[in-house]
């Protein structure tokens, strides 16, 4: 039941009515199948004996001023035309089933993937990529057939509640006797196997973050694999990953095949112990027939269900830990921060092209840290002002830029944007900075694409994307590349110098035409005289854009109104 109410509550408004509707098509297919299994009953007492069709009144009562030929005729045509509908209806709930699973996965895919795009950028840096890849490209399916195995369920024991009531009523002591008999031994095999199957399905999930962790490391240190020659290590690593998983597959296979075999040995001696029992009552073969017959067709129906029914239980286990892992995911994620994308239009101060930034008794701390990285830092940013940054490694620099980016708060204090809190509206004042990092992430796409970034092509802004280019020195090489055969850069741009990386991160920050220019390193793989033009465009836009330099290059800070150097998180002015 909690499973249940897990799934419920997963559920959103529209995936409630379907699910709904999805248990009236389960009544509707079970009646259908009652009804075309016992259509059989009065087709085979007429052939055996005439007569016998008065042991069932109702029929009797139809079949009045019938002669045996055309009651038959009648009843054939009546189980066609029922088979007929039946199935064309089971079709179609195959058809509303199968589409609602799927759509059950994509709405998982859907949430993790917003959730992760959205929530906070601490939990990212605590956070593997390759446990949130898992989770997406294969955690989600198996939820999916998880959420499904409880429809299918309710399909078999619905149909095999109604088939056990139909052959009480025809013969009671047989069907009691018979039933008690199968589905002990079928709850035998059920709990031989659900321990071992939950193991599995947690088992597999340790397995496939580790094979994500491993190709996501030596796709992308493939140039310190080969130079330090370590693709026997990571092949042997990858290997073993992968032989635990194919013995999981395995026994995952045989285990789900167990029902199917020996539910094939129970239901023949079930048969045999229900024809015994017959016998024993010591009716006549026109009376025995018939129920054999309902018994037989009645068999070929319960059988592949039972199979069924033990099979989605026992997926139910393989499937729960997964299940669990995405559930217990976006529940703890509700509680966690979420980016503000809703614009606040009262907040008028950050559309202003001109914009003063102010630290205010600013402190920073990670979570569960005990030492402040940032400390009391007090000073004030003006429009247009060039500002250098300074600081070894360790001193707080990241930090710094990743708070006034806006994606770490403040402990204490506050950073104010033409004295508003920037707090106060994150995805506006985001809107204001042009960042440019060391490391620039480029796609496997064309330089316009990589510029533009996350925009449809057709969405592009033509005039913003002649202005980048050009200001970012990369006219020349977007037309040499997009008159080539294959215009894109390659993946993480493997067809472009370090400095050609940076003049796209440096043409991506001027897209979005900024108030605020954010360089952090960002000219330190750039050769002298790319890296001179570089900075005379910074000197350019020095009046119309307040430009942040964190650089220990003197060249590079030599452009600069003012230098600030952040040592174990103090900040104070120096000249250089």
């Amino acid at each position: 039941m909690k499973s249940l109410r897990k799934i419920w509550s997963f559920f959103n408004n529209k995936q409630k009515i379907h699910s709904i509707y999805l248990l009236f098509g389960v009544l509707i297919a079970t009646n259908l199948e009652i009804v075309g299994i016992s259509s059989f009953l009065p087709i085979v007492a007429a052939i055996v004996d005439y007569d016998t069709i008065k042991n069932y009144p109702i029929i009797a009562q139809l079949s009045q001023n019938l002669s045996q030929k055309e009651f038959i005729y009648i009843c054939l045509g009546c189980t066609l035309a029922i088979y007929l509908i039946k199935n064309f209806f089971l079709l179609a709930f195959l058809w509303f089933h199968t589409r609602f699973n799927l759509n059950i996965q994509l709405s998982i895919i859907d949430k993790l993937y917003k959730t992760y795009l959205n929530v906070d950028y601490l939990f990212h840096l605590k956070t593997n990529s390759a446990r949130l890849i898992t989770n997406i490209q294969t955690n989600a399916s198996h939820a999916k057939f998880f959420i499904g195995t409880y429809f299918k369920l309710i399909v078999e024991i619905v149909l095999l509640i109604s088939i056990f009531f139909l052959l009480l009523f025809i013969e009671p002591f047989s069907t009691l006797a018979t039933s008690i008999f199968s589905f002990t031994l079928t709850g035998i095999l059920f709990f031989y196997t659900k321990n071992k199957l939950r193991k599995n399905g947690e088992l597999k999930i340790v397995h496939q973050n580790n094979i994500s962790k491993l190709l996501i490391s030596s796709m992308h240190g493939i140039k310190e694999v080969q130079i330090l020659d370590r693709q026997d290590g990571f092949e042997k690593n990858l290997n073993q990953q992968y032989v635990k998983l194919n013995n999981l597959e395995l026994n995952y296979i045989i285990l789900t095949s167990l029902p199917r075999i020996f539910l094939e040995v129970i239901g023949v001696f079930s048969f045999v112990v229900f024809i015994l029992i017959l016998l024993y009552q010591n009716q006549t073969p026109s009376e025995i027939i018939p129920t054999i017959a309902l018994f037989s067709i009645s068999f070929i129906r319960v059988l592949p269900a039972v199979v069924s029914m033990v099979q989605n239980l026992q997926h139910r286990k393989y499937h729960k830990p997964a299940f669990d892992l995405i559930f217990d995911e976006l529940e703890i994620l509700k509680k966690a921060n979420f980016i503000d994308k809703k614009d606040k239009p009262q907040i008028k101060e950050f559309n202003k092209e001109k914009i003063d930034i102010t630290f205010d008794k600013f402190f920073f701390r990670y979570p569960n840290f005990d030492k402040n990285i940032l400390n009391n830092i007090n000073f004030k940013i003006s429009h247009g002002e060039v500002l250098g940054i300074v600081g070894g490694s360790g001193s707080g620099k990241t930090t710094f830029v990743d708070n006034l980016l806006g994606l770490l708060k403040p402990t204490e204090g506050q950073i104010l944007a033409n004295d508003i809190n920037i707090q106060l509206n994150i995805h506006q004042w985001q809107k204001k900075i042009g960042y440019v990092s060391q490391s620039i992430f480029i796609m496997d796409a064309p330089i316009e694409d990589n510029i533009a970034f996350g925009i449809e092509p057709e969405n592009i802004d033509k005039k913003l994307m002649e202005y980048a280019l050009n200001n970012a020195k990369l006219i020349e090489l977007n037309q040499k590349l997009s008159k080539s055969n294959n215009p894109s850069v390659g993946e993480n741009g493997v067809r472009l110098s370090g400095g050609q990386r940076q003049r796209i991160g440096i043409a991506r920050a001027l897209y979005r035409n900024p108030s605020i220019l954010l360089l952090d390193e960002a000219t330190n793989s750039l050769d002298k005289d790319t890296e001179n033009q570089i900075l005379d465009v910074i000197g350019n836009l020095k009046k119309e854009k307040t430009v942040i330099l964190i650089s220990h290059d003197k060249n590079t800070l030599r452009y600069c109104d003012r230098i600030i150097s952040l040592n174990n998180g103090y900040l104070e002015e120096i000249n250089l």
